[in-house]
Parts: C-alpha cells; sequence; structure tokens
C-alpha cells in the first residue's frame, strides 16, 4: 500500500514534468517508499488497531484455559498432547494418559499444563 502511494506520487508529477530523467523518479521513488513506511510505523505503533479476536494469529494463547484429557502421559514433566487438530508438546507434572488438564501458559511452541481442579480432588 505504501510503495502504491509513492508510485503515485511518482507518477503525477511525471505526468506533469514528463522530461523528468529516470534516474530522478527512482530516486524519488525509493525516496518516498522509505519516508511513507517510517510514517506509517510510527503512526500504527502508537494506534495500534483494536480488535475483537486479539488472540486470533496466536493459536496457543487461545487455549490457555482450556482444559483437556491427556492422550499420552507426561513423563519426566514433558509430553505430547492432541488438541483440535494438531499435536502439542507439553510440560506439566508427571501424569498418567486420561488425566484431565488445563492449559495455564504458553511458552514457545510448548504448551504448560497442570492438572484440572475437578481431578486433582
Amino acid at each position: 500500500m505504501w510503495l502504491g502511494m509513492a508510485a503515485g506520487v511518482v507518477g503525477a508529477i511525471v505526468f506533469f514534468a514528463p522530461e523528468m530523467d529516470w534516474k530522478w523518479q527512482f530516486t524519488l521513488f525509493a525516496l518516498l517508499s522509505v519516508a511513507s513506511i517510517v510514517v506509517s510505523r510510527r503512526y500504527l505503533k502508537r494506534r495500534p488497531l483494536a480488535t475483537d479476536h486479539p488472540e486470533l494469529n496466536r493459536r496457543g494463547a487461545q487455549y490457555v484455559g482450556r482444559m483437556f484429557i491427556l492422550d499420552e502421559a507426561i513423563v519426566g514433566g514433558r509430553g505430547r498432547m492432541r488438541v483440535d487438530d494438531s499435536t502439542w508438546q507439553i510440560e506439566g507434572p508427571d501424569l498418567p494418559v486420561g488425566a484431565k488438564v488445563t492449559v495455564t501458559a504458553l511458552a514457545g511452541a510448548t504448551l504448560r499444563v497442570e492438572i484440572s481442579p475437578a481431578e486433582g480432588a
């Protein structure tokens, strides 16, 4: 979008000044492109976009707070768990297959889990 705006400005200038050398056109395009990107990044950093789906592109964060049943045991504090349509690495206390766990945090590509309150009682 920002490069397109720079190209449009250069195109408008060339329309009114067709004798402009291609080297100047390129230089002007490069300068306007960099300037528009810098200005837009500063503007957007100060005004983040509000969204009703803040976890949309952070899939693991969507699982925090959800309860699952282990399909593989956690041994040595590590295991794997099927979550929806994918398999995730998990960390937590050693637990047997079939234990109910709750995802408490996301650490990179690893879900941290704890035994669910109903399971521990």
